[in-house]
């Protein structure tokens, strides 16, 4: 059975925020992501930027936990959403379950014009394999597995536009055929 949210899982750069916000939009879903959040509570609680933040969080146990339990908490009490949550396949139920893909040098590109930051193609990467190891680590899940997901989606030489609508399409298909 197809759920009434869908989640946005990738790496860096890959789209999730923009699609995700697009779709919401589309859809008339809210659209909550974990990054936005991570990057609040690092900035307010530590000064610190996401890079900062996930080496804090690779030496300080529990960190990890606590953002997850209050995210996973408001997502799993909530219906109509759009999330941008790398183990939202893993960790919320009733999820329709999206996996973007991205060369590291179009991620580095969307990064930058995205004005976030300024990353090149090698820090991305760099951040991308940290994140994966330490999922890997903390969960014994690797988030980039394809398998992990309903729905796969190559993100490079794509608007946000086409990759929403080919997202939205197959959504509503899968949720047809789960009736």
């Amino acid at each position: 059975m197809t759920g009434n949210n869908i989640v946005l899982s990738g790496l860096a750069g890959s789209g999730k925020s923009t699609i995700g916000k697009i779709i919401s939009q589309k859809l008339g879903f809210e659209f909550v992501s974990m990054g936005d959040y991570a990057r609040k509570y690092a900035l307010e609680n530590f000064s610190m930027n996401i890079n900062e933040f996930q080496l804090y969080c690779d030496k300080t146990p529990g960190v990890d936990e606590l953002l997850d339990e209050t995210f996973i908490q408001y997502c799993n009490s909530k219906v109509n959403l759009v999330i941008d949550y790398r183990l939202g396949f893993y960790l919320l139920s009733n999820v329709f379950t999206v996996l973007l893909t991205v060369s590291d040098l179009e991620a580095a590109k969307r990064i930058n014009y995205s004005g976030r930051q300024h990353e090149d193609a090698i820090t991305i990467k760099n951040r991308n394999a940290q994140m994966i190891q330490r999922f890997q680590e903390k969960y014994d899940v690797n988030f980039i597995d394809p398998h992990n997901y309903q729905m796969l989606v190559n993100t490079d030489g794509l608007s946000p536009e086409e990759i929403s609508e080919i997202i939205i399409n197959n959504y509503k298909s899968t949720k047809q055929r789960s009736l």
